[in-house]
């Protein structure tokens, strides 16, 4: 079970790369410059580890020498572990970061994997576009639905282009509109190797829950096997599309209260 779990962290260094620079052996770390968050960056420690103090101060090491810069993100430094019964001492977790002044969120982050192709079915009043993201730039059209779901600005944008166009691995992004308007979803598939990873997927606000987001997740994922890649991911909190997939590892994330 521990090996399923850890190597769903792998999707991470789709776009991230694996820390050298940080020793504590209980954790594993990714770093994603431009998005130092725990859905993109992640520091988890690994099950049937223990947290001491001395591992919190650390990770506040660690975060001052790679600063976010990225001033849409929480500054506050934090650290991932696993949602499961029996993975690691909980009442040992909560000790240690409520001395520290450390809090727990009560929603964990879900990594919901798709193992197999879906089926993309598109209805007559739909279309969909495949677009390059990653040196060309987001899509204008992709640029308003992020703005729009995201409370995005230029500097939000800034930031993600960023991430497509330092990234090692390939970005596409798939535009979902109606016959005569603009695009109303897209999301972009990163791959790398035998993985890919699904970053800011969304459906503008009037047109949710009509089976779009489903089919927007099953266009990535095509686009995503058509490459050849075998394992395909993306992380949410959205109640609405998790736990819905092939299967799911679900994370806490816990943060120092600045």
């Amino acid at each position: 079970m521990t090996r399923d779990l850890t190597a769903v962290l792998d999707v991470f260094s789709v776009l991230g790369e694996r820390v050298t620079d940080f020793d504590l052996q209980k954790f594993r770390v990714y770093l994603l410059p431009g998005w130092h968050s725990p859905s993109f960056s992640p520091l988890v420690l690994l099950p049937g580890e223990s947290l001491e103090l001395g591992d919190l101060r650390r990770i506040e090491e660690l975060v001052r020498k790679h600063a976010i810069q990225n001033p849409t993100l929480s500054p506050a430094p934090y650290f991932n572990f696993f949602a499961g019964e029996g993975l690691y001492d909980m009442e040992q977790i909560r000790a240690v970061c409520a001395e520290a002044g450390w809090v727990i969120d009560k929603d964990p982050l879900s990594i919901e994997v798709l193992g197999e192709r879906l089926p993309v079915r598109v209805r007559p009043s739909l279309y969909v576009t495949l677009v390059d993201s990653g040196r060309s730039g987001l899509h204008r059209e992709y640029q308003d639905i992020i703005r729009r779901n995201f409370n995005a600005d230029d500097n939000y944008l800034r930031a993600v282009e960023g991430v497509y166009r330092d990234a090692k691995a390939e970005s596409y992004t798939v535009l979902i509109g109606m016959i005569g308007t603009p695009a109303i979803a897209g999301g972009t598939v990163s791959i790398r190797k035998k993985l890919s990873f699904l970053t800011w997927g969304c459906v503008n606000t009037e047109y949710r829950n009509k089976g779009i987001h489903r089919l927007l997740i099953s266009a990535c994922s095509t686009v995503a096997m058509s490459h050849g890649v075998s394992t395909c991911a993306f992380a949410t909190r959205n109640k609405l599309i998790r736990r819905k997939w092939d299967r799911y590892v679900e994370m806490f994330i816990c943060r120092k209260i600045c």
